[in-house]
């Protein structure tokens, strides 16, 4: 059964995500992405990374039993 977070502590997960793991994605999507030479679709890119990120996250959240609403993460993006 999956287990309810209060507020507190899903904020708490939503700032470790922002705070840890998007400055490491960004980082490394510029890095891949930098013989991109359209802006737009260099930007595009990034996002889907950065995106895939966040689904990945909430993979993990779930298996270690961590329940996060199944279309919305902790980040506050939308996965479905």
């Amino acid at each position: 059964m999956p287990t309810p977070f209060s507020s507190s502590a899903l904020a708490y997960l939503q700032a470790s995500f922002l705070a840890i793991v998007l400055p490491k994605v960004l980082s490394h999507g510029r890095v891949c992405f930098r013989g991109i030479k359209c802006p737009h679709r260099r930007e595009d890119a990034i996002q889907d990374m950065i995106g895939l990120a966040c689904y990945a996250d909430h993979q993990i959240m779930q298996k270690e039993g961590i329940y996060l609403s199944p279309t919305r993460h902790r980040c506050g993006c939308r996965l479905a």
